[in-house]
């Protein structure tokens, strides 16, 4: 099939998705306008905001680049690689509900979540100085500068958070993205994508025996754009997409809960009519 009459195929055959999502983004730009014209109204600065607010704006104008890419690769048949990216949507959006989750905490856990940079920047020091030419790059330079902090810093983050061994480094909540998900109530998404998501994301059998083409005599690898996994990319990341717009209005007082609603809603019917099918 030619990419031209794949993708006029894959517009009819999904219209209704394609749409929606189109929406969403023109949704999710006039919502960061309201947002806008309120921090200058208000002051969202970093300083005047509780610490887990600016923990989400992070995550939230990343997933936004990441769901606009979604569409983009669903656009074009190349929906395996758009798994890619909805796994790293669904960890952002157990991340931020983990942190949440107690009303208590969320402030704790976002400071934390913003402290584990220094082990992060620890790890990326072991690799560099392996790497005589990695020195080269400024932000090696950068960190590499700032050794003796880096480590000093790591030292105040395993006391700080009573970390007891190296395997609570592995993530910034020191538990695993497994439990963090069964504390958010998103253990269904992660059994069902996130570990799916996993084959696409790391080399494995499973992932690329997609892009196989067999008959009686010939195994044949294809690249080519397909309708694999198009449908599960496009509404699973409208499903976080809704998510995290539903707590920017929330959080912000946007006034777009009206409009939100009736986006579930259509969205739920789309959905439920696609299963038909």
């Amino acid at each position: 099939m030619e990419l031209n009459e794949f993708k006029q195929k894959n517009i009819k055959e999904h219209f209704e998705l394609f749409q929606i999502t189109e929406e969403l983004e023109l949704t999710a730009d006039e919502m960061r306008y309201k947002y806008n014209c309120k921090s200058n109204e208000n002051d969202f600065r970093r300083s005047k905001l509780p610490l887990f607010l600016t923990i989400f704006q992070y995550l939230l104008n990343n997933v936004m680049n990441q769901y606009n890419s979604i569409r983009v690769l669903c656009l074009e048949g190349y929906g395996q690689s758009g798994l890619v990216i909805l796994r790293s949507i669904l960890e952002s959006l157990i991340t931020f509900k983990y942190m949440i989750s107690d009303e208590e905490l969320k402030n704790v856990r976002a400071q934390r979540f913003e402290d584990y940079r220094w082990v992060q920047m620890k790890k990326m020091l072991n690799y560099w100085k392996m790497e005589d030419e990695v020195i080269n790059y400024a932000i090696a330079k950068d960190i590499l500068s700032k050794e003796d902090r880096v480590l000093e810093k790591v030292e105040e983050f395993k006391k700080t958070y009573d970390v007891k061994n190296d395997r609570e480094l592995s993530t910034w909540s020191g538990i695993s993205i497994f439990k963090m998900a069964k504390t958010a109530n998103e253990l269904v998404d992660y059994n069902l994508l996130y570990s799916t998501c996993c084959n696409f994301s790391h080399p494995s059998i499973l992932g690329i025996q997609s892009n196989v083409i067999r008959n009686e005599k010939v195994t044949f690898y294809s690249p080519k754009p397909s309708f694999q996994y198009i449908d599960v990319n496009i509404k699973s990341s409208i499903d976080y997409f809704l998510e995290y717009l539903v707590m920017f209005d929330y959080f912000y007082s946007l006034g777009m809960k009206k409009k939100l609603d009736g986006y579930q809603l259509r969205a739920k019917k789309i959905f439920e009519a696609s299963k038909e099918k």
